[in-house]
């Protein structure tokens, strides 16, 4: 259930955000979808660190093996925050040319390109907060990992809102960035953190 409330609540913040853009016009919200398109292949593979975390952590605290699951933890850390910078790094530099090599308009193409630029950070933060919702849940503490999603959503729409009106889809990029840094601002002060330190 938690799974299903979690890609919900970010099904609603897209919808808001398409809401809030769709009133910029045609070539905006084209620009969203491809870039939004984009950006979800290359979160899609920050997602696996998901998968992979929750089955290592899950094992290891049904066994009581606590230390374990805090090992595990790590690793995924220690793999998934590269990549993210990798990725961001990906979407910011090679994102513009992908969407105008498959977007004929130039127009839309560009919006595109600059939506990827503006929220490229997010999947840095990304890489960095997966994991930790993946160990919440798998320690049986889905509460906190559902915290972090509804604290993205008003975020990302109230940014949006402010954004999108003066810098178009590169405002919804902005706003999606701050709402994942929201996201990692909360995990941060969460009750129940892992303790990385032991």
């Amino acid at each position: 259930a938690p799974l299903i409330l979690f890609f919900l609540i970010q099904n609603l913040a897209g919808l808001g955000v398409l809401a809030i853009v769709e009133r910029l016009g045609a070539p905006e919200v084209a620009a969203l979808g491809l870039a939004s398109t984009l950006n979800g292949l290359l979160a899609a593979l920050l997602s696996g660190f998901d998968t992979a975390a929750q089955a290592l952590i899950s094992r290891a605290t049904g066994a009581g093996r606590r230390e374990e699951a805090v090992a595990a933890l790590r690793s995924s850390l220690t793999l998934s925050a590269p990549l993210g910078l990798v990725l961001a790094a990906l979407a910011a530099t090679a994102g513009p040319a992908v969407v105008a090599a498959l977007n004929p308009d130039a127009a839309s193409a560009a919006l595109a390109g600059e939506n990827l630029r503006a929220g490229a950070l997010s999947l840095a933060l990304m890489g960095l907060t997966i994991p930790v919702n993946a160990y919440w849940i798998a320690t049986g503490q889905p509460r906190t990992a559902f915290a972090v999603a509804c604290a993205i959503v008003p975020v990302e729409i109230l940014f949006t809102l402010l954004l999108a009106p003066r810098y178009g889809p590169a405002g919804a990029g902005r706003a999606f960035s701050a709402a994942c840094g929201v996201a990692l601002a909360v995990q941060a002060a969460a009750q129940g953190e892992p303790d990385l330190a032991t």
